[in-house]
């Protein structure tokens, strides 16, 4: 099943962990993001990860990158080696063709 940024943040909200300071106001604005920054994206595998460029100032740092665990309903960090030195584009081709 194909899920959207919102579908995620209302499950990860809501789950008994309530990791719900992901998308809080506070931590969003920390970083310069928006809910429409987040994009998700399927791996080879089937693997769900959603990414937003992080900022700070307003300029450009690097990205987030987290793999969503439906069956956990949490997000975990992706270990991605330099992706303050990607772009949206190189960062998705290594998440689909990596995990």
């Amino acid at each position: 099943m194909s899920r959207t940024v919102h579908d995620i943040k209302y499950i990860v909200e809501n789950n008994d962990k309530r990791e719900s300071f992901f998308f809080s106001k506070n931590t969003m604005k920390f970083w310069g993001q928006k809910m429409s920054d987040f994009k998700v994206i399927t791996s080879k595998s089937d693997r769900v990860f959603i990414y937003a460029p992080n900022r700070l100032d307003g300029k450009f740092m690097s990205f987030t990158c987290w793999e969503f665990i439906e069956s956990e309903k949490t997000l975990t960090p992706c270990n991605i080696p330099d992706k303050q030195a990607m772009t949206a584009k190189e960062l998705v081709k290594y998440i689909k063709n990596n995990f």
